[in-house]
């Protein structure tokens, strides 16, 4: 490390962070028609009829088989295909970001610039509850950066929290098209 030491960002601060970008993300959710083709294998799946479209026929219709464990394990309990999609987002979404904002952040300036540029993110925000796998990858990109561990040198440490912000605004499944 450098000469001077870091200052942590303040938990209230890095929870203050979460929670505007969770509601940020909470407040324009939706779900893809996509996300429907999955839950009609997690309705079978948690039915009993194994992780299939039509009962008796072996059809694969998710490639994602991570989420849609996750989204199984709601279903099972809430039975509302929605809330089901969603909720685990927000979570997970929250999470990540609590990651970037509170562990890969290491002063109040780089957890601010995170939060902005998620927050500008049309991606990360619009598909933040699409009911498509992104939460689940977003959270995915955090355990590369823990790893790292707080005696991490500075510099590297530093631009592999832009690389890892940018990475967060760039994954996307769809393109949606207007139709007007």
């Amino acid at each position: 490390m450098s000469g001077t030491s870091a200052v942590r960002v303040p938990r209230a601060i890095s929870v203050c962070l979460v929670a505007a970008l969770t509601y940020l993300v909470a407040r324009g959710a939706w779900v893809t028609v996509d996300s429907f083709i999955a839950m009609r294998t997690v309705a079978h799946f948690v039915n009993g009829h194994g992780l299939v479209w039509n009962d008796g026929f072996r059809v694969q219709t998710y490639t994602h088989p991570a989420w849609l464990l996750v989204v199984s394990a709601f279903y099972a309990v809430i039975r509302q295909p929605f809330v089901a999609l969603v909720l685990p987002s927000l979570l997970l979404t929250a999470a990540a970001v609590a990651g970037v904002t509170s562990g890969l952040a290491r002063t109040l300036t780089q957890a601010t610039l995170a939060f902005a540029m998620l927050a500008a993110s049309r991606a990360f925000v619009d598909y933040g509850t699409s009911g498509l796998e992104n939460p689940l990858v977003h959270l995915g990109l955090k355990p590369s950066e823990v790893i790292v561990g707080e005696d991490a040198y500075e510099g590297p440490r530093k631009k592999q929290m832009h690389v890892r912000i940018l990475d967060f605004g760039l994954v996307r499944d769809h393109v949606e098209e207007d139709a007007s």
